[in-house]
């Protein structure tokens, strides 16, 4: 657990090990004592007390508990000298980006300095604070101590129970808000696509591209195919072409022809399209991107559009929800 190498190697390492071990023994001593005078100050604890050690109470009520303020006050003072010299420390070696920053990262050795009520069992903090600095200094390992899987564990448990409620909170607050809030599908669409509709653009000109370009690859005869049986069926229906396939003699070889003609011009026209898309002419940015910003201006105003976000948003915060209701700790 302890890094006695490091201590010898360096005398400043060691002087400061040995202050902050005076400060942990100093704080326990203190919040044992604030403990002990907490329960002597009820009238059953007094007499449990009494009862236990008759002559010891006697002396500690008279010599302790009678004077307590003053004794409490005795152990302030090491602390806040302890807390002035740290944060001089702090300014000189440049810790924080400003002086006066040190007050508020060590908010509980300050609030600890209050010899009121609650206050005094901030102190416990400091002890923790110590181990901490002391880990990170590389004297000690805290992880190889036999009770560091104990407190890891509670630690852990207190953490999480801590955190969900918090999220949990958080996510109610946010599901009244948008399901009381009004314009709540146009926020979403002025403060959220919108500011980032051209790399949504982007990225869906990207996409349509290479399904496209995998389409013209992949199942060139099919749709050659599918567009012939389309013509064929169209001219079949034409009473121009009923005429001339009842030309004699040529008129089913022409017929016949012009089907083969337009299905292949067909096809050639949408492929010549289709690869315009898939290399991204300028023509259908532009234009895809007018259609989408008239689309962003419809959906402003969609109220069915509101009420299916509503929904949807909804049930995912519930689901969220439920995840984080999971108390992972007691499945471990």
């Amino acid at each position: 657990m302890f890094n006695f190498a490091k201590l010898r190697n360096n005398n400043q390492v060691l002087g400061w090990f040995f202050f902050d071990v005076f400060m942990v023994i100093l704080a326990l001593v203190n919040i044992n004592l604030i403990i002990l005078d907490f329960t002597f100050s009820y009238h059953l604890g007094a007499q449990f007390y009494y009862f236990l050690f008759p002559k010891l109470a006697f002396w500690y009520e008279f010599t302790i508990h009678n004077n307590f303020i003053w004794i409490d006050l005795s152990f302030v003072a090491f602390f806040a000298l302890e807390f002035v010299l740290r944060w001089i420390l702090a300014v000189y070696n440049k810790e924080f980006e400003k002086w006066f920053f040190f007050p508020f990262a060590r908010w509980y050795d300050l609030l600890g300095l209050i010899p009121i009520g609650s206050m005094r069992f901030l102190r416990v903090l400091r002890i923790g604070s110590i181990l901490f600095r002391l880990q990170k200094m590389g004297v000690i390992d805290l992880k190889q101590s036999s009770f560091y899987p104990f407190l890891n564990k509670y630690y852990k448990v207190f953490v999480e129970e801590v955190s969900d409620r918090v999220v949990l909170n958080v996510l109610d607050g946010v599901n009244d808000e948008m399901q009381n809030g009004e314009d709540f599908t146009k926020a979403i669409l002025t403060k959220v696509v919108r500011p980032n509709s051209d790399r949504i653009l982007e990225y869906s000109m990207n996409k349509v591209q290479v399904v496209t370009q995998q389409i013209i690859q992949n199942h060139e005869e099919d749709i050659k195919a599918y567009l012939f049986d389309k013509v064929n069926l169209a001219l079949a229906q034409n009473s121009e072409m009923k005429l001339i396939k009842a030309v004699p003699g040529l008129g089913g070889i022409i017929r016949e022809q012009l089907d083969h003609a337009i299905a292949d011009i067909s096809y050639k026209v949408i492929a010549g399209i289709v690869e315009d898309v898939a290399k991204g002419e300028d023509i259908f940015s532009k234009e895809i991107k007018g259609i989408s910003e008239s689309v962003l201006d419809a959906l402003e105003e969609d109220q069915e559009l509101e009420e299916i976000l509503k929904i949807v948003s909804s049930q995912t915060i519930d689901i969220v929800k439920e995840q984080v209701s999971k108390q992972k700790w007691k499945e471990n």
